[in-house]
């Protein structure tokens, strides 16, 4: 945000720098806040920028807001090298025993923030409306399920 790039530095050409913009676009971003609020914001001369009682005051409630916004973004992109969320599968009980079990069970050991849910049905079963990963029948190989990269990002 340009008003909080400004107040952190100071000066024009360092915030336009750090938004990846032009001193003057930077001053135009401004002057157009300026006037939606109906505020000056800063005080500016050709070798100063300060920020004027009602800039201070919106920077005091706005700059908390913006720092629990890096925050949760910062948390949300440690889930990245992370697989994580919930996986469901559909199986025949034959078929969840003998051959999706083991191949879960050494999953889970391997990525503990992923939960499975296994449905053993033996009826068909919509697929997408179930919210289900993976049918499984009698005759279905599971090999790939270990090698597949997984995440949820719901």
């Amino acid at each position: 945000m340009p008003f909080l790039a400004l107040a952190r530095h100071r000066s024009f050409r360092r915030a336009a720098d750090e938004m990846g913009c032009t001193p003057s676009a930077l001053s135009h971003s401004l002057k157009s806040l300026e006037e939606r609020l109906a505020f000056r914001l800063f005080n500016r001369t050709t070798r100063s920028v300060a920020l004027t009682e009602a800039g201070e005051r919106l920077l005091a409630r706005v700059a908390p807001a913006f720092q629990d916004i890096d925050a949760a973004l910062d948390d949300l992109n440690s889930l990245r090298g992370t697989p994580a969320g919930r996986l469901r599968f559909n199986a025949a009980r034959v078929s969840a025993k003998t051959a999706l079990l083991p191949i879960v069970t050494t999953f889970l050991e391997r990525y503990p923030e992923i939960t499975v849910e296994i449905v053993v049905e033996n009826d068909l079963v919509d697929m997408v409306s179930g919210g289900f990963w993976l049918k499984g029948q009698h005759r279905v190989s599971f090999r790939n399920v270990r090698s597949s990269p997984i995440r949820d990002a719901g």
